[in-house]
């Protein structure tokens, strides 16, 4: 790979009422850590239970649902050795939106993820399907 980026875009629903950030991690096929690649951390919005649950209690998704994006910039490094992202989600507020209280119920969910790959890519795909 020359002169490549990543980009990682994905819908997120965050029924929990605090604030949280959300990092990655480029490993490699072993699970190491590939230190010259760079992925900024994302703010991901409090949910507020009011607007969020359903009177029948589902999640009204239309409603909650955040759009996230993140590029992977390389730092001299070999983007080609990237296999996976550890993702870590941490609160970053000390106090709940509005009045609304900390539950068991209460999570995130990430969907429609999706990498894009642009710029100069070569692939060898001989050994494909063996």
């Amino acid at each position: 790979f020359s002169n490549v980026s990543l980009s990682v875009k994905m819908d997120v629903i965050n029924t929990v009422p605090l604030g949280l950030s959300l990092s990655a991690v480029p490993l490699d096929v072993d699970g190491n850590v590939i230190d010259n690649l760079e992925i900024d951390k994302l703010s991901i919005q409090a949910g507020s239970g009011e607007d969020i649950i359903k009177e029948d209690g589902t999640v009204n998704e239309e409603s909650a649902s955040q759009k996230l994006a993140f590029a992977i910039k390389s730092k001299g490094g070999d983007i080609s050795l990237l296999d996976k992202l550890a993702l870590t989600v941490e609160a970053v507020s000390n106090h709940t939106a509005g009045s609304a209280a900390l539950a068991g119920g209460q999570g995130i969910k990430m969907s429609n993820i999706v990498v894009e790959i642009s710029g100069d890519v070569e692939m060898d795909l001989k050994d494909l399907g063996k």
